[in-house]
């Protein structure tokens, strides 16, 4: 039966268009795919000029049809100037994605399904100087790019990425000696390489599996490695590893590992499996350690003597942080001279019932610098910071009643150098014990005491503790919980000495790190009868500012601390009875309360914030003082003297940083009180407008009054200051009425103590009368302007106005003059009519002339 003619019309249309199709979707792959190389080609060019390598891209091939499917062949990283060997070939990579996830994200959900690598060859090359072409990479690449990796940039965060599988087939790395010339030595292979590696992805656990055959043809060696749950960064925290290795000579490969290492020789084999379980974050179960580790006759360029030494682990122990057992069947670890050694077991740490069985671990000869004598690469990290032998004894004590694991670590016998921290010489005291048994209710009682009197803790330039004087520390109390729930810690007393001072108190704590929302809540109380932070503290050495606090270091960080102090001295000043009620939110510090008598009087400062980390620490002061004597409180800032009085007031800062340099440029609010019996002790004001006066008045008319370099501001001076980053502003002019006069100022000053003051001194009448000895008693007081600058501690008067007051007071002088000239000439005298018929001099003229002459001679205009 034959077909309709539509329906065949129909099939060679459907059959046009899918072969339209085909060759549009081949067209379009040829032409991605020829982007795609071209692209890549020009990475490798860029590349290429980083490294110093040329970089060859030989093809890009793509496929869509069961997923997107980019396919690498032929990339090359070519030898450097005067090598001749390629450092990698790569004849094949192939990458499978999910398109569709991948443009339904709009390229924020990236999953990898599969990466596959096939034959890649490293050609690790050493050259005659004794380093090698990837170090010679490193340094290339450090190079051009040192500035980022100095700026210390966070991990990012890869948590959009996935990746199914990856896997590496044959791969090989060729250890070759290039001689001098273009000679080389015969090859050593690290051949049939594989490594698997299954579902990388943030919140999964990472398998993976490597094997390779090491200087020879059968595979013997294999690492399995199970990480704990990825964080966002993918960066791995291993929890279960499986390490195989054959009994290895290190020698032949011992040259191509870095200078700093500077193994020459040794032989290696292991035959180990490690369940780290609840020991690393995000781990759960047990820990278990099982198996060997020997690296035997290991040579390290530089050791005393030429001296091989051994590391040897032969362990089989298991522990369940959650049940509190602890089982040690055998443990040996072997360092060179030291030995660690372990056996027994404890069970049920977290009861109220713990159980010992002939627990005891132990070191012997455990000293870090003999050590480092045999292995050098610790000797640049000790960096003769310790030297001596450290006692570390672990074991089960008590009665069957009463059990409990005690440790003890002595370091007596070590030396200590740490660099602004701590220093301590052999033999000086130094020792910690610690005891954990059982309690009631499952929780697990604990104590520690340490005797820390031979340290020096100078070089740390904060306290001044020297070697002999007392510090000791002893706390008890009782633990619940892991690590894997919320962990509680009941700190039921603690008692510390430092030199005199004495401290006693208690604290609770509760860290709950399981879930995503990290926490942690703590609650501590505190009391000393007695602290003398002048004898405790080291006055400031240096200017560099510190570090600033990460704000990640308190995140998930709440507390309650309260402080009781009965006489604490600082800075010469005695402080009694302080108080402080603290709340931690993170990195915020609220004083809920902060009282303490001090200066004669009290001070109050509820309700005062301040952020503990970032670059500045930005801070709000809410505070009440009463009846505080200024010049005391004033001894804080400086030591010069410059008011002195009671005062009592409110004050409401906020500012950033806290030392001098910032609080000047950015201390801001406001400051509302009255000072009783206020006096400025570095001017005398009334006699620095007096005596200028004096000067400029005609000859004979004043007499200089004497200056106690003093001012009372009167029995109770209002004040009201507004501050702006760093500069103080009088909101109302000050107002002193004293016998002498008055005395009026407004403007402000800087916080470095600079002043910025104008105003009016006006002479009160019986200050000029006595001024010019009774020849001028004005019936007005007598203003003069003024402005005063300078350091408030020794103040400048500048821009003083005293035309008006002279002008004012010479004429009232001339005016009395004439009066008592006119008032004798007509009397009795007895001379002779001709000389009375003489002109005679003006007396007011000449007065005023003669003041007008002093003002300019003093003035000097």
């Amino acid at each position: 039966m034959s077909m309709p003619s539509s329906r065949k019309k129909l099939l060679i249309v459907l059959a046009v268009v899918a072969i339209l199709v085909v060759v549009a979707g081949a067209v379009g792959l040829s032409f991605l795919d020829s982007f795609l190389l071209k692209q890549a080609r020009a990475q490798a060019d860029a590349y290429s000029q980083k490294l110093g390598r040329r970089i060859v891209v030989g093809d890009v091939s793509t496929k869509v049809l069961s997923g997107l499917a980019v396919r690498v062949s032929g990339v090359e990283i070519g030898p450097g100037r005067g090598e001749t060997e390629p450092l990698l070939v790569l004849p094949r990579l192939e990458v499978r994605a999910a398109l569709l996830k991948l443009v339904a994200s709009g390229g924020k959900h990236v999953e990898i399904q599969s990466v596959r690598i096939d034959g890649l060859t490293i050609n690790l090359v050493r050259f005659p100087d004794g380093t090698t072409n990837l170090e010679r990479v490193q340094t290339k690449v450090s190079q051009t790019s040192g500035s980022q990796a100095e700026q210390g940039q966070q991990p990012s965060d890869l948590s959009a990425l996935q990746v199914g599988h990856f896997s590496l087939n044959e791969g090989s790395i060729h250890l070759i000696t290039q001689e001098k010339g273009t000679g080389r030595s015969p090859e050593l292979n690290i051949q049939h390489l594989h490594i698997d590696l299954h579902d990388l992805r943030a919140g999964k656990p990472l398998d993976v599996l490597v094997q390779a055959a090491v200087l020879g043809n059968q595979q013997n060696f294999e690492l399995h490695l199970v990480s704990a749950p990825l964080p966002s960064t993918l960066i791995p925290t291993p929890k279960e590893i499986k390490l195989k290795i054959q009994p290895t000579d290190l020698r032949p490969i011992a040259p191509y590992m870095p200078k700093s290492v500077g193994l020459q020789e040794g032989r290696f084999a292991a035959d180990l499996t490690a369940d780290l379980g609840a020991a690393v974050p995000g781990g759960k179960g047990e820990t278990k350690i099982h198996g060997t580790l020997n690296a035997l006759g290991l040579l390290f360029a530089g050791a005393e003597g030429s001296k091989p030494f051994d590391v040897v682990l032969d362990a089989a122990l298991q522990a369940d942080a959650h049940k509190g057992d602890v089982q040690i069947d055998r443990l040996k670890l072997g360092l060179g001279p030291a030995e660690i050694t372990g056996k027994g077991r404890a069970l049920g740490l977290t009861t109220d019932k713990p159980r010992v069985e002939g627990l005891e671990v132990t070191t012997h000869n455990f000293d870090p610098a003999q050590i480092a004598a045999v292995f050098p690469p610790l000797r640049k990290q000790l960096k003769g910071q310790v030297a001596g032998p450290i006692g570390l004894v672990l074991r089960g004590s008590g009665s069957q009643a009463t059990q409990t694991i005690e440790l003890k670590v002595d370091l007596t016998p070590v030396r200590l150098a740490i660099p602004e921290m701590l220093a301590k010489a052999a033999g000086a005291p130094m020792t910690a014990t610690a005891h954990l048994g059982g309690a009631p209710a499952g929780a697990a009682r604990f104590d520690f005491e340490a005797d820390l009197t031979g340290v020096d803790l100078r070089p740390g330039r904060s306290l001044n503790k020297a070697p002999g004087q007392p510090l000791d520390l002893a706390l008890s109390g009782t633990k619940s919980g892991d690590l894997a729930g919320p962990l509680k810690v009941n700190l039921e007393k603690i008692t510390a000495h430092l030199q005199d001072a004495v401290f006693t108190g208690n604290a609770s704590a509760e860290l709950n790190h399981s879930g995503k929302s990290k926490r942690t809540d703590f609650e501590a109380s505190i009391h000393s009868p007695h602290l003398d932070l002048d004898k405790l503290l080291l006055p400031s050495q240096s200017k560099q500012k510190s570090t600033p606090l990460d704000p990640a270091t308190f995140a998930g960080l709440h507390g309650h601390v309260v402080a009781k102090i009965d006489d604490l001295r600082k800075s010469n000043v005695d402080f009694k009875n302080l108080v402080a009620d603290a709340k931690l939110v993170e990195d915020e510090v609220t004083l809920q309360v902060l009282s303490f008598d001090a200066f004669g009087g009290k001070v109050s400062a509820n309700g005062t914030t301040i952020r503990l980390a970032g670059p500045k620490t930005p801070f709000r002061l809410t505070a009440r003082a009463q009846n505080i004597e200024v010049a005391q409180a004033l001894t804080l800032a400086t030591d010069r003297k410059v008011l002195s009085g009671a005062f009592g007031g409110d004050f409401n800062f906020s500012g950033t940083g806290t030392d001098k340099e910032d609080l000047i440029h950015s201390l801001s609010g406001s400051l509302q009180g009255h000072l009783l019996d206020g006096k400025l002790l570095s001017k005398d004001l009334i006699g620095s407008v007096s005596g200028p006066l004096a000067k400029a008045l005609p000859r004979g008319l004043a007499s200089g009054k004497s200056d106690d370099g003093t001012t009372s501001l009167g029995k109770d001076l209002a004040l009201s200051v507004s501050v702006d980053k760093g500069y103080a502003k009088l909101n109302a002019p000050i107002k002193i009425n004293l016998p002498e006069g008055q005395i009026s100022l407004g403007g402000g000053f800087r916080l470095d103590g600079t002043l910025d003051l104008a105003g009016v001194v006006t002479l009160a009448p019986a200050t000029v009368s006595a001024l010019t000895n009774g020849k001028v008693s004005p019936r007005e007081p007598i203003p003069v302007n003024l402005k005063i600058g300078g350091a408030a501690w020794k103040p400048v008067i500048t821009d003083m106005d005293l035309s008006g007051a002279v002008a004012s007071i010479a004429k009232q002088a001339a005016t009395s003059a004439l009066g008592r000239f006119f008032g004798s000439s007509t009397g009795g005298s007895g001379q002779p009519q001709d000389k009375a018929q003489q002109p005679s001099p003006d007396p007011a003229k000449n007065i005023e002339e003669e003041a007008k002459k002093r003002l300019k001679g003093l003035f000097g205009h």
